[in-house]
């Protein structure tokens, strides 16, 4: 029931119920008319409108811990008006750039993938996906597809994790000899907790760049060195900046289809053992599998984060070559906001997580951006020791969270330390 229906319904109770008027015969002499007012019906509904519209706004509001998550409106799920051709290496493109329809926003040549990119704007006046049908139909030997769009996967919300996760605070050579990789932000390596770390950063927008927030907060739970200590404080880390600003919020940051195999590219390039992707997006992008896939040919672990909106897991996260994680708090318990489905892999702490802020501060957030960091680093951890960190072993040692094995919700469990 809408409120303005609330207020009608109050209306007419009002009018139809409060006043009562009646005739009075008497023995003594005429009749009078007597009026009372009884104020019970407009109570009554008073009390039911005010429910309904308590109601109404309760089902309406939007949950204040979904940030970072990709927008659930189709428009948001793509970038308007955009395509990406995906070029065999070696073929000309140039039949393909001769499209009414179609003009050239950028190419992108590709070192470790058997593929080059353009990125394409389509004529405003038609449908995207008529253009899109028109070329693939044309140009039988090109992949070309929507340029997707992903967001960084977090959220506002003491350093439990550590405990929870069997690390030793005090181990400093955890991580040592070990490269992990993270798609992300730029990090705030000034920072007092991240200033001793092997970090390099790459910064591959063109645009402006969605801040440090996301990537310093991750960067620390793996590689900090005080204040917030990472589980992996001996290990390298690089950062391929991939997320620029975004227009709706000042948190939060966005990529693409297109720049995210930038980022991918680049992350080939660097010898990397294990690559963080605390990212995501609800829907299934032909090229991210395509990159995904060149990095699991590398024998590169990945870890992704399962999203923070309550539905299926997102991707990378929900693909095949991609350990998939959700957050739990201190209590073990499923973060509120988590996706489910049967590719989740592990659980993590991603709760009301302590971690470093880009100016030089410390923040409290929450989300599965936090859980995928916490277990990339375990990963690196284990591997400096000589651990195997093989999925199927791995699987085995996870401390169960629910009565089943594996469940939707947790996974194989808890992941620790601890063999």
């Amino acid at each position: 029931m809408k409120l303005h229906t609330v207020t009608t319904l109050i209306i007419l109770l009002f009018l139809s119920a409060c006043t009562t008027t009646r005739t009075i015969d008497t023995a003594a002499g005429p009749s009078r008319t007597e009026t009372t007012t009884d104020y019970k019906p407009l109570v009554a509904a008073l009390v039911i409108g005010g429910a309904i519209a308590l109601y109404e706004y309760n089902k309406n509001k939007k949950p204040s811990h979904e940030a970072y998550t990709a927008n659930d409106d189709a428009e948001e799920k793509t970038i308007k008006n955009q395509l990406v051709a995906i070029i065999p290496t070696g073929q000309s493109q140039q039949s393909l750039t001769q499209h009414p329809d179609i003009n050239v926003i950028k190419s992108q040549t590709l070192i470790n993938y058997p593929f080059n990119l353009l990125l394409l704007a389509t004529n405003p006046q038609r449908s995207s996906q008529a253009v899109l049908n028109e070329l693939q139909q044309k140009h039988p030997t090109f992949n070309i597809q929507a340029n997707y769009q992903y967001s960084l996967l977090a959220s506002d919300a003491p350093q439990y994790s550590l405990p929870l996760m069997q690390v030793n605070p005090q181990d400093k050579q955890a991580g040592q000899g070990i490269h992990i990789g993270m798609i992300d932000t730029l990090v705030d390596t000034s920072h007092s907790s991240l200033s001793s770390a092997k970090i390099t950063q790459h910064l591959l927008l063109e645009q402006k760049a969605s801040g440090k927030l996301h990537g310093t907060a991750i960067a620390s739970l793996m590689v900090g060195q005080s204040g917030i200590k990472g589980i992996a404080p001996a290990a390298k880390l690089t950062s391929f900046a991939a997320f620029y600003a975004s227009k709706k919020s000042k948190k939060s940051g966005n990529s693409t289809s297109f720049i995210l195999a930038r980022a991918f590219d680049k992350a080939l390039s660097a010898h990397l053992d294990i690559l963080n992707l605390s990212f995501g997006s609800s829907e299934r992008d032909p090229l991210l599998e395509r990159l995904v896939k060149g990095v699991a040919q590398r024998n590169i672990s990945m870890v992704a984060s399962a999203g923070n909106s309550k539905k299926a897991t997102y991707y990378p996260a929900a693909l095949q070559d991609v350990i998939a994680v959700t957050a739990i708090d201190a209590r073990k318990r499923l973060y509120s906001h988590a996706n489910r489905g049967q590719e989740i892999e592990f659980s993590a702490p991603g709760v009301n997580i302590i971690s470093a802020k880009a100016n030089g501060n410390y923040v409290l957030m929450s989300g599965t951006s936090f859980a995928s960091a916490h277990i990339s680093a375990l990963l690196a951890s284990k591997k400096s020791k000589g651990q195997s960190i093989v999925r199927h072993l791995l699987h085995r040692q996870a401390i169960a969270l629910d009565q089943q094995a594996k469940s939707h919700l947790y996974g194989y469990g808890l992941l620790t330390v601890a063999q």
